[in-house]
């Protein structure tokens, strides 16, 4: 399983699509929507957001559904 990266230490080494987590998002919304798909533009640069990202992961795998097509 992926662990989450504190941004304080480790960020991407390659441009792509991560899982982040922003802390300062509206309290009322539930931990999962604190969680966010953002492009990583490399360097020290996130995509669309003002807000303080702390955290990032890989995404994960997707699943096979190849035996979906037989």
């Amino acid at each position: 399983m992926t662990e989450w990266l504190d941004v304080d230490y480790d960020l991407p080494t390659m441009k792509g699509y991560y899982l982040v987590y922003i802390p300062n998002s509206l309290p009322q919304y539930t931990e999962e929507s604190k969680m966010e798909v953002i492009f990583w533009r490399g360097k020290t640069t996130w995509a669309r957001r003002n807000d303080k990202i702390t955290h990032w992961m890989f995404l994960p795998v997707s699943p096979d559904t190849s035996w979906m097509e037989e």
